[in-house]
């Protein structure tokens, strides 16, 4: 029996053809406009009843609706907003094509074509992996039978072509980590103590200081809320909500990180409820959004350049390895790595020696007195601002 059916909205025609099933979108949201294309679609089965089943190409802008409509809600913002990105490449090169025709001469046209634009192989890579993820969706909902983008990547890589970019290996030296952080401090310090700016470039230094003694990634931390802290650990649980792998993660915490974290003061308004998150905005008691560029204008005065926030982190997985003298697997579970594998490859540039000292190795003192002593004295830093180094 045929059938119209909706899917998140959409129309799509089910039907039997000599005891196959078939299904199909009818590229519709619209009741009437189904109506209409269901019947053309049942013409069409009487029409060919007599002879094989041709099922009709997908065009790749339906596959893409379907794309967008059915697994990109699934993801996560930022990989939705790149998948979004891509589409909008893929698009003007693949729209006038069904998924059946498109060959590896068309994928080689592509590559190509990005080449002369002077768009890196890595970010052509990517796009090529959401083209990948659009065939396989739609051989989910059996719009195609084959996804030839595998095959092709699949052979770039065996010629060592398309290669991903080297992984960034930029961190802080622990002077460059001093600097930054009496730079903040010094701006903190140049605002009236209590004031709002005083609040906020407060909250700048101690996310600083964060981000490299948790190794939290960029908006896991802008995220984070008093909720996620355990004192007794103590340590910080990011949910697998807010996670990259969608994992829950116990991110043990230094001696200076719960000193920061118990000095920053929680958001309680005269009215309204107060703020959830560990860092607020004084004007607002909302979250901080975004910290790369205050970062780099900070680092930018004394001198340290190329840096971000990721970066940060990175340096966080330094520490780990170098001073803590932690095993890659033990720094691979902090971070939230997928795998080993991917914290081997992404610190393998570091010269370390003897990885297999636990967290309870005491940094080097000299160490301890450069990058620690900014924290050492709680009430005298919120209570007068000042510098305690």
């Amino acid at each position: 029996m045929a059938t119209i059916y909706w899917r998140n909205g959409w129309a799509w025609a089910r039907a039997q053809v000599k005891g196959e099933p078939i299904r199909e979108p009818l590229g519709t949201r619209n009741k009437g406009e189904a109506q209409e294309r269901f019947q053309q679609f049942l013409a069409r089965i009487e029409a060919d009843k007599n002879s094989k089943w041709v099922k009709r190409e997908t065009t790749f802008d339906a596959a893409a609706r379907v794309f967008m409509d059915e697994h990109l809600p699934t993801l996560k913002k930022s990989s939705h907003s790149r998948y979004l990105q891509s589409l909008g490449k893929l698009t003007p090169h693949f729209e006038a094509l069904t998924l059946q025709r498109i060959s590896r001469a068309d994928l080689t046209k592509y590559v190509a074509s990005e080449r002369r634009r002077g768009v890196s192989d890595s970010t052509i890579r990517r796009d090529l992996a959401c083209l990948s993820s659009l065939f396989t969706v739609a051989a989910d909902y059996e719009l195609c039978d084959a996804n030839p983008v595998l095959s092709f990547l699949h052979a770039k890589k065996k010629a060592k072509q398309l290669n991903e970019a080297d992984f960034r290996t930029r961190y802080l030296s622990h002077l460059e980590e001093l600097a930054l952080l009496r730079q903040a401090r010094s701006e903190a310090d140049a605002m009236k103590h209590g004031s709002p700016r005083w609040h906020e470039k407060f909250m700048i230094l101690c996310a600083f200081a964060l981000y490299i003694d948790t190794g939290l990634r960029a908006q896991e931390l802008l995220l984070a809320e008093r909720s996620w802290l355990n004192y007794d650990g103590p340590e910080i649980i990011v949910p697998g909500s807010v996670a990259k792998n969608g994992k829950e993660r116990r991110v043990p915490l230094t001696d200076r990180a719960l000193a920061i974290l118990q000095q920053i003061p929680e958001h309680k308004p005269k009215t309204g409820k107060p703020s959830p998150y560990i860092l607020w905005r004084c004007s607002t008691g909302k979250r901080f959004k975004d910290l790369n560029k205050t970062l780099q204008r900070i680092a930018g005065k004394v001198g340290i350049k190329d840096i971000t926030i990721h970066d940060l982190r990175r340096t966080c997985g330094c520490r780990l390895l170098q001073d803590r003298r932690m095993a890659m697997v033990q720094v691979s579970q902090w971070l939230g790595h997928a795998s080993t594998d991917i914290t081997e490859k992404r610190y393998a540039f570091l010269k370390v020696e003897n990885l297999q000292e636990a967290l309870g190795r005491k940094l080097n003192p000299e160490v301890k007195l450069q990058v620690g002593s900014f924290f050492d004295k709680p009430q005298k830093l919120l209570e007068q601002g000042g510098s305690g180094a």
